[in-house]
């Protein structure tokens, strides 16, 4: 039987049930400007997803559908977004939190079995995680997914450098002046908007010609001053 994961955890007594509630994509919502006559987009925020999961246990007394229960709240209850990942939709994962409580969980005509209705609130949707090798001449990659995504890179000299220079066809570049010797681990974060060199923070050497970009599904040209390995994860609508 399909089953769940939350938080990295299975729990073998608890069975998912049919009746999974969820929209195919995030809701999305606009925001228009007028201009004279027409109207225009100015805005467009992606929201979060409901997805309302019904599930089910078996319980041989009352006293065990008790600590099954008890059990439930250290599993559900997170104080971030955590991984939710279903055996019917392999290599997706919701980044989620639960909302509410199982606020209907009852005993079935006086049987063993206890169900329930968990809903679950999702701040994205993700795919896998993917590694690409920027050579130091342009190179085209695709990337993955259907939404812009956050990337990481790691780049270690094998040659003295003057400078680093990283672009991209979607027009983010990143330029930092800095004196790199061999050996040198530099690492940036667009996330966070952060570069480290050796594990430091070299904020200081971000020339003020840097764009700062997430990638844009689809294909794009890359190429850095130095080869440089950039990891990202595909992200969904």
């Amino acid at each position: 039987m399909d089953s769940f994961s939350f938080n990295h955890q299975r729990k073998s007594k608890i069975k998912m049930l049919e009746g999974r509630e969820k929209a195919p994509f995030h809701p999305v919502t606009r925001e228009f400007v007028r201009y004279g006559r027409k109207n225009r987009l100015n805005k467009s925020e992606k929201e979060l997803l409901e997805i309302r999961q019904p599930i089910g246990y078996y319980a041989k007394d009352q006293e065990e559908a008790l600590q099954i229960s008890k059990s439930l709240g250290p599993w559900l209850v997170t104080k971030e977004p955590a991984p939710l990942q279903y055996d019917d939709e392999p290599g997706v994962t919701y980044w989620a939190v639960t909302n509410g409580t199982l606020d209907d969980l009852k005993r079935i005509n006086r049987s063993n079995i206890w169900s329930g209705t968990l809903t679950f609130q999702c701040v994205r949707t993700s795919g896998p995680t993917v590694v690409i090798q920027v050579p130091d001449t342009e190179k085209e990659f695709t990337i993955g997914g259907q939404d812009e995504t956050d990337w990481i890179s790691k780049t270690v000299f094998s040659s003295k450098q003057s400078s680093f220079t990283m672009e991209t066809s979607q027009g983010g570049k990143v330029l930092l002046d800095y004196n790199f010797i061999v050996g040198d681990r530099l690492e940036i974060d667009y996330d966070k908007r952060r570069i480290w060199l050796n594990g430091k923070n070299l904020a200081l050497a971000i020339n003020l010609e840097t764009v700062w970009s997430a990638l844009e599904p689809g294909k794009v040209k890359l190429k850095a001053s130095h080869p440089t390995e950039i990891v990202y994860t595909e992200e969904y609508l």
